[in-house]
């Protein structure tokens, strides 16, 4: 018996389709970087390595098919071609009380979701970026609205 369910586990992972994309997109929080790892291969390849001051808390494949960074440390929010070439930065903080501290990206629909840890006067909580994976690069992107506020 135990032969036969190890035998369908095996068909199940090599021989089945995959139940989903072929492609991971991961941050490496210390080394700064951001990973496309091939599902089917286990190839890595680094698309997009920031400077000392990079450090990307999570990521996110848009609607857009488009690759969302958070970068916790720089308080910035990064848009990319999944092969890392067409970089923007799609929000930046301009005011001290603006959110900052930025991770753990997501979406719902068009629109781009992120939790911040703030401190002093900053906002913490969840953000949203209104219709972000819709506009077009080069575009000036809505500022992010606090939709859920932890005191």
């Amino acid at each position: 018996m135990r032969l036969k369910a190890l035998f369908v586990i095996v068909s199940l992972l090599f021989v089945s389709p995959p139940l989903y994309g072929q492609t991971l997109f991961v941050s490496t929080f210390n080394g700064g970087q951001v990973i496309r790892v091939d599902a089917t291969s286990g190839s890595q390849t680094v698309i997009y390595e920031g400077s000392f001051s990079f450090l990307p808390e999570g990521v996110a494949v848009g609607p857009d098919n488009k690759v969302y960074v958070c970068d916790s440390i720089g308080g910035q929010v990064l848009r990319m071609n999944q092969d890392g070439s067409g970089v923007e930065t799609i929000y930046r903080p301009q005011l001290f009380n603006d959110p900052y501290g930025f991770e753990g990206p997501s979406f719902l629909g068009a629109d781009l979701y992120l939790n911040t840890r703030g401190s002093g006067v900053r906002h913490t909580g969840v953000w949203k970026i209104p219709g972000v994976a819709s506009l077009a690069f080069g575009r000036n992107f809505p500022r992010p609205v606090l939709v859920l506020s932890r005191s």
